[in-house]
């Protein structure tokens, strides 16, 4: 049985869909595969490498290993808070401790150098007190420094609990001793208040 062809609005036949042929209609791949398979570490090694972000790493890994490259003690009193134009940026908890600092400068320099690997990711150190005004957009410590200080909770505030019962007439009692009338009445409002 032959089928004709439907015909158009002005009885003119509609061409046929030409259908491309079978080679052609591979489906393409974006993301060409390997015959071989590939260590995890090679694999990440690559994705690293393609999307530029190698140095970052190197400096989330001084901020995760400090304790272990400057030792407990110094660790405890200063903290990298960012990496920019080679530039390690530590924060100081005392002016003390930065004075104590600068004088331990390049042996500190020396450690930090030798933990980061080649090539040097830092070149040298600055010391501050406090959060740092100037920090980079571009310097990844310093996004971490603001998403840690974000993170931190408020302190609590504290709801001062009303005096009651034998208590709250207690401090009545010890209110009228007052003779300033003024002074009276704000000692026992306050002491009612705060129980005190």
């Amino acid at each position: 049985m032959a089928v004709t062809p439907p015909k158009g609005d002005g009885g003119a036949p509609v061409t046929p869909i030409r259908r491309k042929p079978e080679w052609l209609r591979k489906a393409y791949d974006r993301y060409p595969r390997r015959k071989q398979p590939l260590e995890v570490a090679a694999l990440l090694d690559a994705v690293i490498d393609r999307n530029g972000i190698s140095d970052d790493l190197r400096a989330f890994d001084l901020l995760l290993r400090w304790p272990e490259i400057v030792g407990d003690r110094l660790a405890s009193r200063a903290r990298p808070t960012g990496l920019f134009k080679r530039v390690l940026w530590l924060r100081v908890t005392s002016s003390a401790w930065m004075h104590e600092l600068s004088l331990l400068k390049p042996g500190l320099l020396n450690a930090v150098r030798a933990a980061s690997g080649t090539p040097p990711l830092v070149d040298d150190l600055k010391f501050h007190l406090g959060q740092r005004k100037d920090a980079d957009i571009d310097d990844p410590l310093a996004a971490v420094e603001r998403i840690r200080l974000a993170r931190r909770a408020p302190h609590p505030r504290l709801v001062p609990v009303a005096a009651r019962g034998d208590d709250r007439a207690r401090i009545e009692r010890e209110a009228d001793t007052v003779e300033d009338p003024e002074l009276r009445e704000l000692v026992r409002r306050v002491r009612v208040r705060h129980d005190r």
